[in-house]
């Protein structure tokens, strides 16, 4: 916010004017100044955030979409631990593309008490990326039941890119629980990053691929 240092003992020969009134109080002021277009201090770092690239199932290692993703953390991070989400609806009023990224950040994370905040205020779904896929993608076990429940789209990428990164208990909770199927790239993905297990496990249980 923008820093205010102002005397209120203003010399007894100043003309008197409403104006001039005002700027004698300086917490009137700062609530003025507050309502003014522009951001806030402690969101001016979120200027800088770009939406994070995204897992492709056609890749065997995906290390820039965990970097993307770690960079923007180290940005919420902070601010969560000290606003909660108390200040998220004043986020997405002066930065509005952020709905997007606190939304994927979120799932990729398992942000329990963001998403929960996102889904009331219907805006968990404001996203092309399907949920499902992400989570598997970052080994969100616990937040899969939750996703499945509310009706969240996932694909064949879910368990691709899951095997491809060795999660195999979220594959094996997408095999018992969801019907996306797999391609033949989560075999591939898994054996060329000497997922054993996985690559066992797919291979007596995948039903397509």
């Amino acid at each position: 916010m923008i820093s205010l240092s102002i005397s209120v003992d203003s010399p007894s020969n100043l003309p008197r004017s409403p104006a001039l009134e005002v700027i004698r109080y300086e917490e009137l002021l700062r609530g003025i100044v507050e309502f003014q277009d522009g951001i806030p201090s402690d969101m001016v770092r979120f200027s800088r955030l770009q939406v994070p690239r995204l897992p492709s199932a056609d890749k065997h290692t995906e290390p820039d979409v965990h970097e993307d993703f770690l960079a923007i953390n180290r940005v919420l991070a902070p601010w969560y631990a000290t606003h909660g989400i108390m200040k998220l609806d004043l986020l997405f009023h002066t930065h509005r593309y952020m709905h997007h990224i606190v939304l994927l950040h979120s799932v990729y994370f398992g942000l329990v008490d963001v998403i929960r905040y996102l889904f009331d205020k219907g805006l968990f779904f404001m996203t092309h990326y399907p949920h499902v896929d992400l989570a598997a993608f970052n080994n969100q076990l616990r937040l899969l039941p939750f996703l499945n429940h509310v009706g969240c789209r996932g694909t064949s990428k879910a368990i691709d890119a899951a095997a491809q990164r060795g999660h195999l208990e979220v594959i094996q909770w997408l095999v018992e629980n969801r019907l996306d199927g797999a391609s033949e790239l989560a075999l591939v993905g898994a054996a060329a990053n000497n997922h054993l297990d996985v690559v066992l496990f797919l291979h007596e249980n995948r039903r397509d691929g």
